[in-house]
């Protein structure tokens, strides 16, 4: 999805003037976020002897998955009607920021089910985490 949300904006703001300031944007807010979801505590189990992760179902992935394909929609309808914004830097930083909160939110997962399965097991066929 990380590469949707580049791929978004890119095609929203990639001959724009202000397109550093836009990937710089989503660069910043992906990593803050990234960090942030990093740091709290994985809802899941990693069972080393198999390489398997158990992890609940949510609703969670699914609206992270809708949030970019709704903001690229929008994205695209508000350039469709109204070009100019696409030279808009606060419409660009906006936009920038919300889809690297999306990617941020969907690398912390990614590293906390990382660190989790690089967490030393504390007994011999006890999943860590548990």
């Amino acid at each position: 999805m990380t590469v949707f949300s580049v791929w978004g904006t890119f095609s929203a703001f990639g001959a724009s003037p202000q397109f550093g300031a836009v990937l710089a944007a989503w660069f910043g807010a992906a990593a803050v976020v990234a960090a942030l979801a990093a740091g709290t505590r994985a809802p899941a189990t990693y069972d080393a002897a198999t390489g398997r992760f158990f992890l609940q179902g949510s609703w969670v992935p699914l609206v992270l998955i809708l949030g970019i394909f709704l903001t690229k929609y929008v994205v695209g309808v508000e350039l469709a009607m109204q070009p100019q914004l696409a030279r808009d830097g606060q419409f660009g930083v906006a936009t920038g920021t919300l889809y690297g909160v999306f990617s941020g939110l969907f690398a912390g997962r990614a590293i906390r089910l990382l660190r989790l399965a690089m967490k030393p097991q504390v007994l011999a066929g006890t999943p860590a985490g548990a």
